[in-house]
Formats: C-alpha cells, structure tokens, sequence
C-alpha cells in the first residue's frame, strides 16, 4: 500500500503451485511484515536494484545462502530464518538450474520486477527494499507469460486482501472446466495449498443444511411451516411461548427471532463435547428456545446459527439419525463429495490440508481448531474445491 513514500507489505510465507507444461514448479514468495521507505523506480532507485539483484544471482548460483540472509532486512530476517530460506534456495536451484540472465526490471507498485532465466525456465524475481538499500521483500513468482490464466486472477485478489490462501473452481455446461490455488496452508509453514486440498467451507454449510430440510419436505416427512413445536411437543410450556409457532422456512431464512449470540452457559458448555453430537445439539437448543427470542419471529432478519442448530436438531428428532450421517448419506455419498466431512481437515498438528485462521490484534493467527458440533448444520463441513463444485452444479 503507498502511503506518503512508503510501503507496506503483510507478513506471508507462500509457494505457488504453476504447471508450465505437465509438471507443477515450486516457487516461494516472502514479504516481511514492516513500514518500510522506497525510492522511486527511476535514477539511483534503478540502480540499487540492479546491483542488489545481481549480487542475489551470484549468491543463489554460489549456494551462498548465509550471503543472501545477510541482505535481509530485520523484518525479513525474522519472517525467514536462514535454515528456511536455505531450503527454499537449495529446492529452487534443484528445480529450476542456475540463473543465467537477468532481464530488463520493470516496476511492479512496490516492488521492482526482474524476469529471471534459469537453466529450465523463466520466472519473475520481485524485488522490495528499505530506505538503507536491504532487502524487506522478495518474490519469485510465475513469470507474467507463463502463468495460467486463473492464476493470474486470483493471484491480484489474493495479494490485496493478504489472506494465507485463496483458491477457485469455475463449472461450466455442468463440468468442472478450471481450478486454481495460491498461498499456503498455515501462516509460518511453507506448505503451499493446492487444488486437491480440503478446505473448511463455513457457512456454505448452512445450504446443505436447507438442501438437506427440503429433501425431507419433498418425502414428506416435513413441511415448510412445519413449528418447532410440532417436532419437540416435549417442549411445550418450557420453552418460551413465542417459540412454539416458528416455523422450518422462519429457521431457515433467519426470520424466526433466534438471536445471533448463544446463551453464554451453553456456549462454553459446547465446547466440552459432552455426551453424542445429537445429545450435546439436543441440549444446546433446549437453551436456546427456553430463553426469550432476540426480536418477535417473523419481524426481522438476525442471521443466527443457533437457527440453523434448531434445523438440525429436527431433522435429527424426525428421522432418528444424526446430523453428520444424514448429511452424508442424503447429501456427500449420493453426489460422490467423498473428500466432504466435518470438523478440522486434515491430521491434528501437521499441515497436510490447510488450517483456519483467526484475527487477533491486526494479525492472522493459524489455529486447527472448528466450531463445535453442536452448530455443525450451521458451518462445520469440509471438503475439496471440485466436492463443492459438485455440489454447486447439483443445484443448477
């Protein structure tokens, strides 16, 4: 981001995954997180990033690579300790060869840009320094006429924003036409992310979960107005009066008064995951109906998973199965989503499919956690960019 002579670059640690002919080609990218001075790309500017450019082109065909982590700025230095960058520079020359020229620079925003040819191909080697002629960014990415198309597009949306990853899936005629991915799995692990991987979805979820409602209204084992009270006649007289008359399409459209933050107790009580998931659901909402609505139902619109809980919950009372099991075999096996499930992707504490991650104080911090399964009809299902294509195409 300019700013009145400055730059700022967010902190990521990322490969991108670019397959030139047949085989895919690792690239790393750094950018470290700090304020930092720039010349423009004119004049002595030009020339401290040409000298620095060709000094790095040494370094790298030399296997120097202390030498290279002695051009790093502070900011640098710690974003990329010297035995990662060693590795990345070591897996870079094994893949690509030696650089045998650098082509004419071409300024890039906040960076300047040297087309670098190695003995295998061509990439672009993007170059930021501070105001004392150190390195604060450097980048080697696809170069601009070799990169695939949806790369490209989703490379400029990815940088803006400084999320760890971003990938896409484009359907087209009900076939699955492209795929593209950038980034990493993890902040601070160079892991890049793929298009194979599995990826948490969230809310997308929330749609299943009405699919799901509507696949039982067409067998006729619901109805649209069916009320809450209908299904859990139990709770008649304990839950709030108002309650008793909200109806399935109310729920799903969050227009049926459900507040947007749990009760507190039974929040933290969720977390401990204590008994089945249809038991610990069955609990939850029991909380939730038995305290006051947020507004009248019918009146508003308050964008609720405790709602879409309650959904859950009454699939669950109706058919006698839990939530997970009917979404897969209603929904996953039929559509051959064999990647889709719930909770955290991927093996606890190991980076084999990307993390979520959160903010605190300005900064994206991984964390393999998920909700807990009390809201799984509200967001906790995971699956594969072409699993949530299929899904998509089901609906069109």
């Amino acid at each position: 981001m300019q700013t009145h002579g400055s730059i700022e670059l967010r902190s990521s640690l990322c490969f991108w995954k670019v397959p030139p002919v047949r085989e895919f080609l690792l690239i790393f990218a750094v950018f470290a997180a700090a304020l930092l001075s720039i010349e423009a790309a004119s004049g002595q500017g030009t020339d401290r990033y040409t000298k620095v450019a060709n000094r790095l082109v040494e370094l790298i065909n030399t296997g120097d690579y202390a030498g290279i982590q002695a051009k790093f700025n502070k900011e640098m230095d710690v974003a990329l300790p010297l035995d990662q960058s060693s590795a990345f520079f070591k897996g870079l020359t094994q893949q690509m060869g030696r650089i045998q020229r650098l082509g004419e620079l071409q300024p890039d925003g906040e960076a300047m840009v040297f087309p670098a040819e190695f003995e295998k191909g061509t990439l672009d080697m993007n170059i930021a320094l501070d105001s004392r002629g150190l390195i604060a960014g450097l980048s080697f990415t696809p170069h601009e006429k070799t990169k695939p198309e949806p790369a490209k597009g989703i490379e400029a949306i990815w940088r803006k924003h400084g999320v760890p990853a971003l990938a896409v899936v484009v359907t087209k005629d009900g076939q699955i036409c492209d795929r593209a991915a950038v980034g990493v799995g993890k902040l601070g692990d160079l892991t890049p992310v793929t298009t194979n991987d599995v990826f948490h979805i969230g809310s997308c979820t929330k749609s299943m979960t009405a699919t799901l409602a509507a696949m039982f209204i067409e067998q006729g084992k619901l109805r649209w107005d069916t009320t809450i009270a209908e299904v859990f006649p139990e709770l008649k007289g304990r839950m709030d009066k108002q309650y008793e008359t909200v109806t399935v399409e109310q729920l799903l459209h969050h227009c049926g008064g459900v507040p947007r933050e749990p009760p507190s107790a039974a929040w933290e009580r969720a977390w401990k995951e204590i008994g089945t998931p249809v038991e610990q659901r069955r609990e939850f909402i029991e909380a939730v109906l038995l305290a006051p609505p947020a507004v009248a139902p019918g009146t508003r619109v308050i964008y609720s998973n405790q709602g879409y809980a309650i959904v859950g919950a009454m699939l669950e009372k109706v058919s006698g199965r839990d939530f997970e099991s009917l979404m897969t075999e209603k929904l996953f096996k039929p559509l051959h989503m064999d990647s889709a499930g719930f909770g955290p992707p991927g093996t606890k504490d190991k980076t084999d499919q990307p993390w979520g991650h959160v903010h605190q104080l300005s900064k994206a911090l991984p964390m393999q956690t998920d909700n807990p399964p009390v809201i799984s009809p509200a967001g906790r299902v995971h699956c594969s960019l072409d699993d949530l294509a299929r899904y998509a195409m089901f609906h069109l």
